[in-house]
């Protein structure tokens, strides 16, 4: 019986451990949250969408992005990430933020024929970044 109240207590510590850390991860992380979703949607959208001009959860996630992420965050990712959609909704952040560009960062942007698939109001097309970047629905 002793034993078993150990092997207890001993799991206990080990499932209060493991949910303490993972809420002190997500807590540091959230940046990194809603740039895992906006990459795993992939999709650019308006502020609504659809026939019945619903409120698009990506672009809430672009106003999480623009209350959450530092200047030099932004930057990074606009610069480096992998997924096309979270680079532009980051270039679009710095632009929003009036945050100055760095012309290599701008040439980049201009230069890059990545497609995305574009969901402004009740239509859906597919852009490349370059034009997005100059266009923009912000």
């Amino acid at each position: 019986m002793q034993v078993l109240k150990r092997i207890w207590l001993s799991v206990s510590l080990l499932f209060v451990s493991l949910s303490f850390c993972q809420g002190q991860n997500i807590q540091f992380n959230t940046v990194g949250l809603v740039v895992f979703e906006m990459a795993q949607h992939n999709i650019y959208e308006s502020h609504t969408i659809g026939y019945a001009s619903l409120k698009s959860k990506q672009y809430e996630r672009f106003q999480q992005l623009l209350t959450m992420a530092t200047t030099e965050q932004l930057l990074d990712l606009a610069n480096n990430h992998n997924n096309a959609v979270v680079r532009l909704y980051c270039f679009q952040a710095l632009k929003h933020k009036k945050i100055s560009i760095p012309d290599v960062l701008s040439e980049q942007f201009k230069n890059d024929k990545s497609q995305v698939n574009v969901y402004r109001g009740c239509v859906r097309e597919l852009k490349t970044v370059s034009n997005m970047a100059i266009t923009g629905f912000f």
